[in-house]
C-alpha cells in the first residue's frame, strides 16, 4: 500500500497545485475573465486528479483491512458528508464531472460498508438471542 502514497508523495501534486493557486492568485486582477475560467478549470482537473490518486490509496487501504476492518471510520468520516451534501452535489453536476463520478464512488462504498455491517449486526443479534 505503501508505493502509491509514496509515488504520490514524490510527484509533488499538492506543491503543484499550490504553486498554481499562488501564480492565479497574483494575476486573478490582471486575467481577462476567459483567463480566470481556464485556470480554475485547470486547478479543478488537477484537483481530480489527485482525487483519483487518493481514491485508488483510500481501496487498497480499505481492503488491506480485511472485509469488515475501518467500516466504522468510513461511516462516521462519510456518511453525515454524504448525508448532507451528496443529493445538493449531485442534483448541480453534470454526469460528466469528475466530483460527480468521485462522489458516486464514495457513495458506493459506503453503500456496500453499511449493508455489510447491518448484515452482520442483524447475525450477530439474532445469534445473541438463542
Amino acid at each position: 500500500m505503501a508505493e502509491p502514497l509514496r509515488r504520490m508523495v514524490s510527484a509533488a501534486t499538492y506543491r503543484l497545485l499550490q504553486s498554481r493557486l499562488e501564480a492565479w492568485s497574483k494575476d486573478y486582477p490582471f486575467n481577462t475573465c476567459d483567463q480566470n475560467l481556464n485556470r480554475c478549470c485547470e486547478l479543478i482537473e488537477l484537483t481530480s486528479k489527485v482525487q483519483g490518486q487518493l481514491f485508488s490509496i483510500f481501496n487498497l487501504a480499505a481492503s488491506e483491512g480485511g472485509l469488515y476492518s475501518g467500516a466504522g471510520t468510513i461511516k462516521s468520516r462519510f456518511l453525515p458528508w454524504l448525508g448532507s451534501s451528496f443529493t445538493v452535489l449531485s442534483s448541480r453536476l453534470s454526469s460528466d464531472t469528475s466530483t460527480h463520478s468521485s462522489l458516486q464512488k464514495i457513495k458506493t462504498i459506503m453503500c456496500e460498508v453499511v449493508e455489510r455491517t447491518t448484515e452482520d449486526s442483524l447475525i450477530n443479534n439474532a445469534a445473541s438471542f438463542r
